[in-house]
């Protein structure tokens, strides 16, 4: 038998073009680069491909080429029946192929891996699981499949879908290898957002990860069951697992010196959870030399690198700085919605506004520039909830907002809580972009009209722009970032929004100011 694995990442064309609201970048295949180290290190050969603009001929022309006798799809729940599709396809191209999904969706809902051209789903975290599924498949060991923990499949000979106990969590990240990197897929890669450094000064954009999990239970989020639902925990456990900073810090410093990334993506969930843990990676970041220097000094952005950390409401002053000395340049923190009511609603660890200010004035003070979160669309959705976003954001120190609508994945809390009011369950349609609940005071369109009502008056507010205006003045470096952002807000509004006049208006105010 080939010791050849084929792991696709479905994410299609669309699914990696930038949108206005929530899509913001176009990454590496990060879970499947992890992923192909994990099995590399066990003796297997593992080729990465990102579906992209790439039709199913496409893909079937790589297992033609690879010859693998194991395909792995990662399938998120929008992507859910894409990839039915194209499993089908390859099944009946080349049935001896076994096929394997794993990632979001068959966490969420593990009766996707019934569907005849699926021979198996890895729940959870996979670089175990994985490999000891293919250590079954190829008859290496385990007699077997019920022997590999933390799996599921459809038992043609019993019937029914049969789970494998849980398998408890990588406690000890750093003993896993670093992922297997693509040059061209980091070089390619790019947050097409407002950031530090622009799309244009990016050379090669890299994800990485510090810890895995969240300790929270917010009701939208598929956290709770992807990381903890298929694990068994200990019972001290926070649902949080850590890598070490000095590997994070070595794994960046090859990132930059071998491929040229500038700028990373931390995937953590709640990057600022443990500040402890934020001084020990920032110091190791500023040891390892990956930051210093001035902003102002031209090599600056090709020298350095910068990143981008989701945060939790709570960042002081002292982790700000320290995040900022270690090269952060962006922040998502995760507002959800302005009514408290809506908040509570989601069971956020809600700290109420003023620490809301704070958290994002400290970023702000020291040059981060913030993204604020919102999630919109909840049957509670009412006018006021939506009037007391827009003036909300007036509000705050916030540079972007993401403006997702509240989407009930499977399993979920929300998904439990929603069941009777879903307006479709056409999974294609589970990507954030759109109303997929009903909501009492709005019809979909009219949700539609509010998101973009609550985006345009945030942007074109006179108090955006002068915000804008004074931060630039203070961190004249980040007028490339602006002018960029301010463009793309132009082109994608039609024009509605126009605000490139501030970066230009700024720097001169700021060679005054000089």
């Amino acid at each position: 038998m080939s010791n050849r694995i084929l792991l696709v990442e479905t994410l299609t064309g669309g699914d990696l073009q930038p949108g206005l609201y929530t899509r913001g970048n176009s990454l590496e295949p990060y879970c499947l680069e992890c992923l192909a180290a994990a099995i590399e290190k066990r003796g297997y050969r593992a080729t990465v491909v990102q579906q992209g603009f790439m039709g199913p001929e496409e893909i079937l022309h790589f297992v033609e080429t690879v010859k693998p006798f194991c395909v792995g799809l990662s399938v998120l729940t929008h992507t859910a029946s894409r990839s039915q599709r194209l499993a089908e396809a390859i099944k009946a191209r080349y049935p001896s192929v076994f096929i394997v999904v794993g990632g979001q969706h068959p966490s969420l809902a593990t009766e996707y891996v019934c569907n005849p051209a699926f021979d198996f789903a890895v729940l959870g975290e996979g670089e175990i699981t994985f490999t000891e599924l293919l250590d079954f498949i190829s008859g290496r060991r385990f007699a077997c499949a019920d022997e590999v923990r933390g799996i599921a499949y459809y038992s043609r000979s019993l019937g029914k879908l049969v789970q494998t106990p849980p398998r408890p969590r990588v406690s000890d990240l750093d003993s896993l290898p670093p992922a297997k990197r693509s040059p061209a897929y980091l070089r390619q890669a790019r947050s097409w957002n407002l950031s530090y450094p622009s799309p244009l000064h990016q050379i090669a954009v890299a994800q990485i990860t510090y810890s895995r999990g969240c300790r929270y239970r917010c009701a939208f989020c598929v956290s709770p069951t992807v990381w903890d639902g298929n694990h068994q925990m200990s019972n001290n456990s926070k649902s949080v697992t850590y890598r070490s900073a000095k590997s994070v810090a070595l794994e960046v410093q090859r990132l930059h010196q071998v491929y040229g990334v500038n700028f990373l993506y931390f995937t953590d969930l709640t990057f600022n959870d443990d500040p402890r843990r934020i001084e020990e990676l920032c110091g190791a970041f500023i040891n390892a030399g990956l930051h210093g220097g001035s902003e102002s000094d031209p090599h600056h952005l090709r020298d350095s690198v910068h990143w981008f950390a989701l945060v939790k409401v709570g960042l002081d002053d002292a982790t700000a700085r320290s995040m900022v000395a270690a090269g952060c340049s962006k922040i998502g923190m995760g507002v959800e919605s302005f009514s408290t009511a809506q908040v509570h609603a989601y069971k956020k660890p809600y700290k109420g506004l003023e620490i809301l200010h704070n958290s994002l004035t400290a970023a702000d003070k020291v040059g981060i520039i913030n993204r604020c979160l919102l999630v919109l669309g909840a049957p509670t959705e009412t006018p006021d909830t939506v009037e007391d976003t827009i003036v909300g954001l007036q509000r705050f120190p916030i540079d972007q907002v993401r403006i997702g609508f509240l989407t009930p994945y499977p399993n979920t809390s929300i998904h439990t809580q929603y069941r009777d009011r879903l307006l479709t369950v056409d999974f294609d349609l589970y990507d954030e972009e759109r109303p997929v609940i009903k909501c009492p005071a709005f019809s979909s369109n009219e949700l539609l009209e509010c998101r973009q009502r609550i985006g345009h008056t945030f942007y074109s507010s006179s108090a955006y722009g002068a915000r804008c205006s004074e931060k630039l003045k203070r961190f004249p470096w980040l007028q490339d970032s602006y002018a960029w952002f301010f463009n793309d807000l132009h082109s994608r509004t039609g024009g509605a929004i126009d605000l490139r006049s501030i970066t230009s208006r700024a720097q001169v105010n700021h060679e005054v100011l000089t």
